[in-house]
C-alpha cells in the first residue's frame, strides 16, 4: 500500500499521471482519497505517558501495574476493536493507539482523564 500526502496541484497532477501509468495486468487497484489529518505529535504523546504514569503510582483497584499495563487496558476500554476469525476460532483484536490521528488521540486521552476522574484520580498535568 502507498500512501501520499498531496500539499499542492503540481503534486496532485504528478499523482494523477503516476496513475495513468499502472499497467493493466496490475488492475483492479484500490483508491482512497482523504483530507489529510496529521498523526499525534510527540507532546500528545508526551502527555499520554504523563497520564498513564500517573494512573499506575495512584494504584486504583490497589492494583500494582505498570504504566504499559494501563495502555494495554485503555486501548481494550476505548479503542475501535474488530472480531477477526481464523479457523474457526473468533479473536477480539483492538486497535492501536500509534495510528490514531491527532483529534483521535485527543479523544483517547480525554476518555483516560473521564476514566481517571471517575476513580477519583487527581491528575496533575502539564498543558
Amino acid at each position: 500500500m502507498k500512501t501520499r500526502i498531496i500539499r499542492n496541484h503540481e503534486q496532485l497532477l504528478s499523482a494523477c499521471e503516476s496513475l495513468s501509468e499502472i499497467p493493466d495486468e496490475s488492475l483492479p487497484i484500490e483508491i482512497t482519497v482523504d483530507h489529510y489529518k496529521k498523526k499525534r505529535s510527540v507532546e500528545q504523546n508526551r502527555r499520554l505517558w504523563e497520564i498513564l504514569q500517573q494512573v499506575s503510582k495512584a494504584k486504583p483497584y490497589d492494583a500494582e501495574h505498570s504504566p504499559e499495563v494501563w495502555l494495554e487496558y485503555f486501548k481494550g476500554e476505548f479503542l475501535p476493536k474488530t472480531v477477526v476469525t481464523l479457523g474457526g476460532n473468533p479473536k477480539i483484536v483492538v486497535g492501536s493507539s500509534s495510528h490514531l490521528k491527532t483529534q483521535e488521540f485527543n479523544d483517547f486521552m480525554t476518555q483516560i482523564e473521564a476514566w481517571a476522574a471517575e476513580h477519583e484520580i487527581q491528575l496533575e498535568l502539564l498543558e
